[in-house]
């Protein structure tokens, strides 16, 4: 028996998923009550402006955690110069 053979008896062995993993577990009809929810709360006309910014949102959240942390180097008290008293 060929890896190709088992391989497809082993996936077709297996119970079928009651959801589709691909969307949460939510359904068609979820999705739409969740839609008309939204569109009841925002508005049909605010609607593209909240999309947009929640879209900005990940845009910078993705952006804040592929790069790497800014190191500030510049000391709280900057030091003094000798002969100078201090203020």
């Amino acid at each position: 028996m060929s890896a190709l053979a088992a391989v497809q008896r082993a996936l077709a062995c297996r119970e079928p998923l009651a959801y589709d993993p691909a969307m949460f577990g939510l359904g068609m009809g979820e999705l739409v009550i969740i839609l008309v929810i939204v569109l009841l709360i925002f508005g049909a006309g605010r609607l593209p402006e909240v999309m947009g910014s929640l879209g900005k949102g990940i845009q910078s959240f993705k952006k804040g955690v592929k790069e790497p942390p800014e190191i500030d180097v510049t000391p709280d008290n900057p030091p003094t110069t000798p002969g100078k008293p201090d203020a």
